[in-house]
């Protein structure tokens, strides 16, 4: 049996879903669905699933209005209507309605300390070259290598001067903007004053943590080759997380949280897929041969790319017996 008919009858199932979505899954959705503002939230202790149904479809109603004349008098109508004037679509693979168990505490936060730090010079010229040419010998000759390249090398600085969360990486945050190193270093230069601005948070707990039920709505897709076509895959899964929400009665978020992803997206697909050499990954320190590990840092790397586009991603063993 292929891999997407087997997965979809594992969604069936009471037990083989439990073994599916587990507390670590539901880890990733609940950072993905949700964002924490005035409270602390997690770990989840317990997915539950309220209701699954495979192949949703979704009817796009479009706006009709019609106007009527009486030829023989004055008198007009005008009548206006929702109307479904395509077939049905079908959004996803499955929407599972699930509720995530998890600790919730309320908090209150203070700025307790703040200080200023002077950037000025950090976008110097000699300065960018110099660290080229300490990581690679020499700055390139070809015009835009060395633009690209001046680009990498100022990101960099910045990076060392700034402490940021895996979640938003400022390397990252740069480069999704497309900031070329000629705004870059515009920006951070004369008549600018780039300045570091430090503030020290401290959350104060302002009642006991309790376990909260957060209700989801999601989406699940099930790839046998997820990362093939990549962008294409990405665009259908979000025109499905679109539909949706469109469509459904999306629960309230808990208070002191807010909506991150309306309708999060669970991307199952096999966990030999994980083996793709290409996939981005922070390796340092694990044995290439050990397969176990690469996959596990491969899955962190995409759960944490994935998040800012609301998918979770999946990785399902394949049971014995059964090949993706």
């Amino acid at each position: 049996m292929r891999f997407r008919d087997r997965a979809l009858l594992r969604l069936l199932d009471a037990d083989e879903r439990a073994a599916l979505l587990t507390a670590e899954v539901g880890d990733r959705l609940l950072a993905t669905a949700f964002l924490p503002q005035e409270a602390t939230v997690g770990p989840v202790t317990a997915v539950v699933t309220r209701q699954v149904s495979l192949m949703p479809a979704s009817r796009t109603p479009q706006p009709v209005e019609a106007h009527l004349y009486d030829i023989q008098s004055t008198h007009q109508w005008r009548l206006t209507a929702q109307l479904p004037l395509t077939d049905p679509t079908v959004d996803a693979d499955a929407r599972l309605d699930l509720t995530l168990l998890a600790s919730r505490a309320g908090v209150q936060t203070s700025v307790t300390e703040v200080s200023v730090d002077d950037l000025g010079g950090i976008a110097a010229l000699d300065a960018v070259d110099a660290r080229i040419v300490a990581e690679d010998g020499s700055v390139p000759t070809d015009a835009q290598a060395l633009r690209e390249r001046r680009l990498v090398s100022l990101v960099g600085i910045l990076e060392d001067r700034f402490d940021t969360s895996a979640e938003a990486p400022l390397g990252d945050l740069l480069r999704r903007r497309g900031v070329t190193f000629e705004e870059l270093r515009a920006g951070l230069s004369t008549p600018h004053n780039p300045l570091r601005l430090r503030l020290k948070l401290v959350e104060d707990a302002t009642k006991p943590a309790t376990e909260t039920a957060f209700k989801v709505v999601c989406v699940a897709f099930v790839l046998d080759g997820p990362f093939d076509d990549l962008a294409a895959q990405f665009a259908g899964i979000q025109l499905g997380m679109a539909r949706t929400a469109a469509s459904a009665e999306l629960p309230q978020p808990p208070p002191g949280t807010t909506v991150r992803t309306a309708t999060p997206a669970l991307l199952l697909f096999p966990e030999t897929a994980l083996d793709d050499g290409d996939l981005p990954t922070n390796s340092t320190g694990i044995d290439p041969s050990d397969t176990a590990r690469l996959r596990a840092a491969r899955l962190t790397e995409l759960t944490t790319r994935l998040r800012h586009i609301g998918i979770v991603p999946v990785a399902v063993p394949s049971p014995p017996g059964v090949t993706a």
